[in-house]
């Protein structure tokens, strides 16, 4: 009997450590924080699409979408390291000029160690809504009227006041939330409100406004539009006209022909810090490039984006960038000798080559590996 025990003793130790040896170890996740926008923003439901994106396709990354107020402060963040990701950041001079007011470049160097990985959005577009039945339909009629351009800090913000003062327009501009001028709109309180179009599509908080209240967006007449393109090169090279066709915005059919302000190349990539690997930066951009449709549920531009350049989104992320890079960085220089936009992560350089794309060299980052 006591041989039997034994013997059985011996097994179910047997069996333990065979079961303890089998166990695989679930890997160790990568956590980090992605910065968006304003909670109430189209751009920051792409952001929380795009965190949940690469969290079921790579699993060896926990990412946490987070609300920033403004280009300014995701841009800080990221710089401090309070964000390891942000979403869409704005690469503009109005940007640079707003970090420089609070902190020099001396004491905190920008786009220090950026990274871009791939482009989630077209062309932006920068919407003036006012209700339509006011008689506000050009930028100049604006002249000492409630407009709501963002919250302190917003880089769009910023870019507004110089292209208007371009124009010479004076407003009274309203600091608020995206939610907050939503409502001040609705309610009367102002008479003009901006959004950032999702493409040329309005975001979700434009089409709710447009559910309470007749709205229209506001266009740029001939003089406005050549005035400020006479000087833009020098005040806001980053910063352009662009032109909307009749009835291309699906939620306002019956909108004519649309000329609003605009960044000269499109909205900042999805850009990380620093802190993944080659490795990890190369599988975040497979796992984006193989699953892109699944943003356009909740963001058309990104739908636009791959449209416009053929169906190719790498294509056109690659094309954006080199664009963004050629317009912004003689002004940026200019402004902060020595520093320039950022490159491509090395992950995405090694994904894009592998797929059989040329990368252009000014884009590929020096720590990037064969």
């Amino acid at each position: 009997m006591k041989r039997i025990v034994a013997i059985l003793l011996m097994l179910a130790m047997l069996v333990a450590v065979s079961c303890a040896s089998g166990k695989v170890a679930a890997p160790k996740k990568q956590d980090m924080f992605m910065g968006g926008s304003s909670a109430a923003s189209g751009m920051h439901m792409a952001t929380i699409a795009l965190a949940h994106l690469w969290n079921k396709y790579v699993p060896e990354v926990n990412i946490t979408p987070v609300e920033a107020k403004g280009s300014v402060e995701q841009s800080f963040s990221l710089e401090d390291g309070r964000f390891q990701l942000a979403g869409y950041p704005s690469i503009s001079l109005s940007v640079v000029k707003e970090m420089y007011k609070i902190k020099p470049f001396d004491e905190r160097p920008v786009y220090n160690g950026w990274r871009a990985l791939f482009k989630i959005t077209s062309a932006s577009n920068w919407y003036t809504f006012v209700n339509a039945d006011s008689d506000i339909y050009s930028y100049s009629d604006l002249e000492g009227k409630k407009f709501s351009h963002g919250l302190r800090g917003s880089g769009t913000a910023a870019t507004h006041e110089i292209a208007l003062d371009i124009i010479g327009v004076k407003p009274e501009y309203w600091w608020g939330s995206v939610a907050e001028g939503a409502a001040a709109l609705k309610e009367g309180r102002i008479d003009a409100w901006y959004r950032t179009g999702s493409g040329k599509q309005l975001d979700a908080t434009a089409l709710e406004v447009s559910f309470a209240i007749p709205i229209r967006i506001i266009s740029l007449t001939p003089e406005e539009e050549a005035k400020f393109l006479a000087v833009r090169g020098t005040e806001l090279p980053t910063t352009t006209v662009r032109t909307i066709p009749a009835g291309a915005i699906i939620a306002m059919p019956d909108a004519g022909e649309l000329k609003v302000f605009g960044p000269a190349g499109s909205q900042g990539s999805s850009t990380v810090k620093g802190v993944i690997s080659q490795e990890i930066g190369y599988k975040l951009v497979k796992a984006l490039a193989e699953n892109y449709s699944d943003l356009w549920v909740v963001h058309r531009g990104a739908e636009e984006l791959a449209k416009e350049f053929g169906g190719d989104p790498i294509k056109g992320t690659i094309a954006l960038v080199l664009d963004e890079h050629e317009a912004f960085n003689p002004k940026f220089q200019e402004f902060y000798p020595g520093y320039s936009i950022y490159p491509f992560h090395p992950g995405a350089v090694q994904y894009f080559k592998e797929m059989g794309y040329d990368v252009p060299e000014v884009l590929i980052p020096p720590e990037y590996e064969e």
